[in-house]
């Protein structure tokens, strides 16, 4: 069978790697058409979808590759649903598991093999095994097994190359700074190459003579836990090489030992015991909209600031918004400058001696006022005893106190 022009791939919550594979459809002349759940602006994605389906299908072969991100009753009765509409070819456990899909499992698990390692090539070669295998395309070359990939290292910003372990970057690279910041990814990123924001803070460090330490990882339960990525890549002989870490991954840390993701975020950063800075991605607004917008990232709130804030995250800048494609991400420069300059600062303050730290206590009078007035102004407590006490604990760590009262 030649090139099949009757064939219409449709991609259902797959994300910006599959623009390779449909340029290449695009390009031998194949239909490729997307539909989104999660970014969907339209009132009924599922109906519309289903409606495409049967079109494609009445005149010629619908081929649906789906991802299920979370359990959703309405997405999972959808895809039961479909019977033989389209040849149904699910990408990722969530969709594995719905056990709908109308191909071979052992194609089920090969095609999940180049997604699970993920990248434009293995992209690309999935491509290549779907028209090959299941379409029967007789003029498409034998597919290349998958690519294997790591899924989790130390990655250079310049070229491809990985490093698994912290000790084999430094030597390496052959740099030696006197102070080291650590920059978390998901791997998803790197597999995709989205990761100009750490080329350009590695540049802005290195400029204040700080090294960058930029480390991908994959949160899922069968990768490196938190603690195990901080072990491997971030430190050295057992001791923590880095004063502060930006974490670009919104959920690091699973949860475990019974507490909740929240807690053993909290637990982690806690053993750290150093700034964990939050870095700002708006996944909704343009650079554009959000410099324009009367209320920039409102509807990033639960991304940019609540979740990390609950989690113990400090410092919270945007360093980059969607891009007009909806391909990489949107970098600003001068906002990952800023980012590093602010970081920087951090380090500083984390190398010097306690008694050469500035720190202000301050102390308010709240005159009588109704109830709401007077939260969180210790309305009823003895502020003045527990100031005391803190100013006692700062100067047993070194902190200089001057002539401040015991009681």
């Amino acid at each position: 069978m030649a090139k099949n022009r009757s064939t219409t791939f449709f991609f259902f919550d797959c994300d910006t790697e599959y623009m390779n594979m449909r340029e290449i459809l695009a390009r031998d002349g194949i239909a490729a058409e997307s539909f989104s759940w999660i970014h969907s602006t339209e009132r009924e994605p599922l109906k519309n979808l289903s409606r495409r389906l049967e079109a494609a299908g009445a005149c010629g072969k619908a081929v649906l590759l789906f991802r299920l991100e979370m359990a959703v009753p309405e997405l999972e009765d959808f895809f039961r649903g479909l019977g033989k509409t389209a040849l149904l070819i699910p990408l990722g456990p969530e969709a594995v598991t719905l056990r709908v899909h109308s191909i071979e499992g052992i194609d089920v698990e090969n095609i999940n093999r180049y997604v699970i390692n993920g990248g434009s090539e293995n992209i690309l070669r999935a491509a290549a095994y779907i028209r090959k295998k299941l379409l029967g395309e007789s003029d498409i070359l034998e597919p290349l097994p998958p690519a294997e990939k790591p899924f989790d290292g130390i990655f250079s910003t310049v070229s491809d190359e990985t490093w698994p372990s912290l000790a084999e970057y430094l030597a390496a690279t052959g740099k030696n700074f006197p102070a080291y910041v650590g920059w978390l990814i998901d791997r998803h990123n790197w597999n995709r190459e989205d990761f100009a924001e750490a080329a350009i803070a590695e540049e802005a460090f290195a400029r204040r003579n700080i090294g960058l330490i930029p480390v991908f990882s994959n949160s899922n339960q069968n990768c490196l836990s938190f603690s195990e990525i901080v072990e491997r890549y971030l430190s050295l002989d057992g001791r923590l090489a880095i004063d502060a870490l930006i974490n670009g991954q919104l959920f690091a840390v699973r949860a475990q030992a019974g507490r909740s993701v929240f807690e053993q975020t909290a637990f982690e950063y806690k053993k750290l015991d150093i700034p964990v800075i939050n870095p700002i991605h708006s996944f909704h607004l343009t650079e554009e909209e959000w410099r324009s917008g009367g209320s920039p990232l409102s509807l990033d709130m639960p991304t940019a600031y609540i979740t990390p804030e609950a989690t113990g995250m400090t410092e919270p800048v945007i360093i980059s918004a969607r891009s007009e494609d909806g391909m990489k991400s949107a970098v600003m420069p001068e906002m990952v400058d800023y980012l590093c300059g602010r970081t920087a600062k951090w380090v500083a303050l984390r190398r010097k001696k306690n008694s050469e730290k500035k720190l202000t206590v301050m102390l308010h009078s709240s005159v009588c006022s109704g109830v709401e007035a007077t939260i969180g102004k210790a309305y009823g407590l003895d502020a003045f005893e527990s100031t005391c006490r803190l100013v006692r604990a700062l100067k047993e760590e070194g902190y200089n106190v001057g002539d401040f009262p015991e009681t």
